[in-house]
């Protein structure tokens, strides 16, 4: 009846990886869905370049656009 503590840490481990990593998974599917809700708030408001899309290139392009009015604004 003895415990093997080096094993029993192991599976803890194991477990706890397992864990944050389904964590990490479902925040950045809300993540995701959070960035195209802002996208599809933002087309319907006419904002240049702004369409629903997980494309890392077109993203980049939004965030500098968004910048640029956000510049205007402080001005």
């Amino acid at each position: 009846m003895g415990v093997n503590v080096e094993s029993e840490m192991q599976r803890t481990k194991s477990a706890h990886r397992e864990e944050l990593k389904r964590f990490d998974q479902r925040v950045v599917r809300a993540m995701d869905k959070e960035i195209t809700l802002v996208q599809e708030s933002l087309a319907q408001a006419s904002v240049p370049l702004m369409t629903p899309t997980q494309d890392p290139g077109k993203i980049a392009s939004q965030i500098r656009v968004l910048r640029l009015l956000e510049d205007m604004l402080q001005t």
